[in-house]
């Protein structure tokens, strides 16, 4: 089974009018956001979709939980295999 992109799953209780998914290089560059949920990182960089290197990168996502409208933030890490 193969992973074609990078995305959190949830099941209930967010907000997808207030959340965020960002990938960072290992140098803490920037190399993909997005804003809506069902949109993942499938491993590419830049307007080009150059295919980067496999390796180790880093995530944040921000949500806002409806439950009590406060903003959750997750990070970890995500490797990426060619």
């Amino acid at each position: 089974m193969f992973n074609n992109t990078f995305k959190p799953v949830f099941t209930s209780g967010f907000d997808p009018y207030n959340y965020s998914l960002q990938i960072f290089d290992r140098w803490g560059e920037l190399i993909f956001e997005s804003y809506n949920n069902a949109i993942g990182w499938d491993g590419t960089y830049g307007l080009n979709g150059n295919l980067i290197q496999s390796g180790t990168y880093s995530y944040r996502v921000r949500f806002k939980v409806l439950k009590n409208d406060e903003y959750q933030v997750v990070v970890g890490y995500v490797n990426l295999l060619k």
